[in-house]
């Protein structure tokens, strides 16, 4: 019952999604909407909360702090090791300039 956590490393890679018919479709969708600019079946906004809860986990487990999370701010009040998890810098050439929104209530990395 419930979720198993699998250390990082060679031995042991932990569960696998595998391949799916579902995963095919999911990912032509995306492919096509990039090439269209239409709007995929699964959207961003869609995506954002479940993977947002997988970063946020992850986050805890890497600091073993059981965090608060305040979504007005996106960040984790008064624990700078966590906030400091939240982005990290992007290699060169690479970077993506952001801004704090009041619609998504998040800082873009």
């Amino acid at each position: 019952d419930g979720w198993q956590v699998f250390p990082n490393n060679e031995d042991d890679s932990g569960p696998s999604a595998g391949e799916s018919e579902m995963r095919k479709a999911h990912f032509m969708d995306f492919v096509e909407c990039v090439k269209s600019r239409e709007t995929p079946n699964s959207s961003v906004e869609t995506a954002y909360f479940p993977t947002l809860l997988c970063h946020l986990g992850n986050i805890a487990y890497r600091t073993k702090k059981r965090l608060e999370w305040d979504p007005e701010t996106a960040t984790f009040p008064g624990e700078e090791e966590a906030n400091a998890l939240l982005s990290r810098e992007m290699r060169a050439p690479w970077k993506y300039e952001y801004e704090k929104t009041p619609e998504t209530k998040t800082q873009r990395v």
